[in-house]
């Protein structure tokens, strides 16, 4: 029997999405780049429904070359931002913000000049599960600078 992995739901006003894996995605929202730039940082909550534990390891999307799950921390008084390593892991009902100035999805190497449409970007789960999850595109006033940031 081949085990069905994921649904897509969009709703007005929030962006959902479900699992066999038991990880509701919402919240989700990816920040228009700068003119001239490649590169840009996707946000959401991730909730785990399940009774297990389960660990985001990656995302991919066809629209960039690469994205990295990121952290950002203060270190003599500088915000830097680093991979993180190993995933994330969410409890049995746990949640986890990814936003900005804390944990992102750091997207490198667009591909072409975003569109009003939704990026489609799929996160990928420990067991090799995934999830593909809508991204609204939002303007740059719209949301906090990176300005300060040091990789």
């Amino acid at each position: 029997m081949t085990r069905w992995l994921g649904i897509v739901l969009l709703a007005l006003g929030s962006q959902m999405a479900w699992a066999e894996l038991q990880v509701r995605v919402e919240q989700a929202w990816i920040k228009l780049p700068l003119p001239g730039k490649a590169m840009t940082a996707a946000y959401m909550v991730l909730h785990n429904t399940g009774v297990d534990p389960v660990t985001l390891t990656g995302a991919r999307w066809e629209g960039a070359k690469k994205i990295e799950l990121h952290t950002m921390a203060m270190k003599n008084g500088v915000m830097h931002m680093r991979p993180i390593e190993g995933g994330v892991q969410l409890v049995p009902g746990g949640k986890h913000a990814f936003r900005p100035g804390g944990d992102h999805l750091m997207i490198f190497g667009l591909k072409a000049h975003p569109t009003m449409t939704d990026a489609v970007i799929t996160l990928t789960f420990d067991g090799g599960e995934s999830l593909k999850v809508a991204f609204p595109w939002r303007k740059p006033d719209d949301v906090p600078s990176h300005s300060g940031m040091h990789h």
